[in-house]
């Protein structure tokens, strides 16, 4: 057995020989001298009394070895603090955001969870998610200049009106309209359903997505004419081998399963498979795009209504009873959000894992 000694400061038995210091008396002293060092970066006394606080809660919650790790990079976030505020009444969710967004809190991830386990800040992962949508759309504005940033900036007070989109959703229809924007050579007043067929062929990701911003260049004048052109119906005539053999997979893990977020995932592939669109969409559906008092429910895609195969109109009709109260038929964990697409892919890949 491998012999082990003593900390000669508290008596700590220590994993090696000799009389080695233990990692608390070790790395203690040498957090506090951080600790002590970024204190005298500080001026005003109520920074300097959340720093203090900050080092007990810090030396308290974790190991001294991460405790002094930390120490020194922390003392920046405080520093910033300094500068930017005259009290604690000052630092609000925004100003702390406006610093630096996300990616500022995600540096400084232990001075997040201080503020947030004192409640002086406590910026929930919602916060940070819209303020990173947010930045996004406006680094899409920024990449955009003249006539083509001042279509975009309008085409947001549009999507923004009466109830709104979310900032995410916002971000992929404006994506979408500077792609089209910026790949047309056409004037904007001449674009056209040609013009719109021409650029989905060379970028069909975007169909989905482009469907309001070419509503909006049609009804605030900049493109009369403009138009998504319908896709060909040629599912209508059947299916085939392989979009049968997923949608039946998707049929089967539905009723194996008691998930009721796999049970969503799989009914919105099946409909995406037997339409024709992309998953994100059918995860967008709210319930006035169903009509359940026909035979076999109906589906609409835009200003089009199609029949469900018997399958997949027993699957909508089962979903369909879950949450009657909520406005989507796939809702998310927040009333205001859709089912993640990542999730939704992830239970799709286990209801495929046995089909080629």
């Amino acid at each position: 057995m491998k012999e082990k000694g003593s900390c000669p400061k508290c008596g700590e038995i220590t994993p090696n020989k000799g009389n080695r210091l233990c990692a608390t008396c070790y790395w203690i002293p040498r957090a506090q001298h951080s600790a002590k060092l970024q204190l005298a970066r500080l001026e005003q006394p109520w920074v300097q009394e959340l720093w203090r606080a900050f080092e007990i809660w810090l030396l308290r919650n974790f190991s001294p070895y991460n405790a002094w790790k930390w120490m020194f990079p922390s003392g920046d976030a405080f520093a910033e603090f300094d500068e930017r505020f005259c009290s604690a009444q000052d630092m609000t969710t925004e100003s702390v955001l406006a610093i630096g967004g996300p990616e500022w809190l995600r540096k400084h991830g232990y001075v997040s969870r201080f503020l947030a386990h004192t409640k002086i800040v406590d910026i929930t992962d919602r916060e940070r998610n819209e303020w990173a949508e947010l930045r996004r759309i406006q680094d899409i504005l920024d990449a955009s200049t003249g006539e083509n940033r001042q279509i975009l900036n309008a085409f947001i007070n549009y999507c923004r009106r009466g109830k709104g989109i979310q900032s995410k959703t916002l971000r992929v229809y404006l994506k979408a309209g500077q792609s089209f924007l910026q790949s047309t050579k056409s004037p904007i007043c001449e674009v056209s359903e040609k013009t719109i067929y021409n650029f989905l062929r060379r970028h069909p990701g975007h169909r989905s997505s482009l469907f309001r911003f070419v509503t909006f260049l049609r009804e605030a004048g900049y493109a009369p004419e403009a138009a998504v052109p319908k896709r060909p119906k040629k599912y209508r005539s059947g299916y085939s081998a392989r979009v049968i053999g997923r949608i039946e997979a998707f049929s089967k893990e539905f009723d194996a399963t008691g998930s009721i977020p796999r049970k969503r995932a799989l009914c919105a592939a099946a409909i995406a498979e037997m339409l024709g669109v992309p998953l994100e969409y059918c995860l967008r559906l709210h319930r006035q795009d169903i009509n359940l008092e026909v035979q076999s429910c109906e589906v609409r895609v835009q200003e089009d209504w199609y029949s469900c195969a018997m399958v997949i109109d027993r699957l909508i009709r089962e979903v369909a009873k879950i949450d009657i109260g909520d406005d989507r038929l796939f809702p998310g964990k927040l009333p205001s959000d859709t089912l993640s697409a990542v999730g939704a892919a992830y239970h799709v890949k286990i209801a495929l894992k046995n089909v080629i």
